[in-house]
């Protein structure tokens, strides 16, 4: 085989390598089952809040799980515990447009928002 011939050799065989890793990882972090030793179980209710604020927020089911998280701590701290991680996705999606959609939103930071305004209401 010439030299030419190796480094095409050698070239497909890592491009097949790659396709192969790719593909494999190619699951969102919102769909990971409970087979991979790291796996989020997703409650189905939350799954369908996360789910009904896609495609209109930028950012990912995991992302959003991680900023309602950090929101509850917030209000728990300061004192209000009637909130959780499925109340605050579904004010989330309540205080977004109509058309929200075809837009794209940062979710986390609106979400900030909405605990912000509620620390006020409450005297926080």
């Amino acid at each position: 085989m010439t030299e030419l011939g190796k480094k095409i050799a050698v070239s497909a065989a890592s491009l097949v390598v790659v396709i192969v890793s790719s593909a494999t990882c190619a699951e969102p972090p919102s769909r990971i089952t409970a087979t991979t030793p790291t796996a989020t179980v997703v409650e189905p209710e939350i799954q369908v809040a996360l789910d009904n604020l896609h495609p209109g927020c930028r950012e990912v089911d995991a992302e959003l799980q991680s900023a309602t998280a950090h929101a509850l701590k917030l209000l728990q701290r300061n004192g209000i515990d009637d909130e959780t991680q499925l109340t605050l996705l579904l004010h989330l999606r309540q205080s977004t447009p109509a058309d929200f959609g075809s837009l794209d939103v940062s979710c986390a930071q609106q979400l900030g928002t909405l605990v912000a305004l509620r620390m006020l209401r409450e005297g926080k």
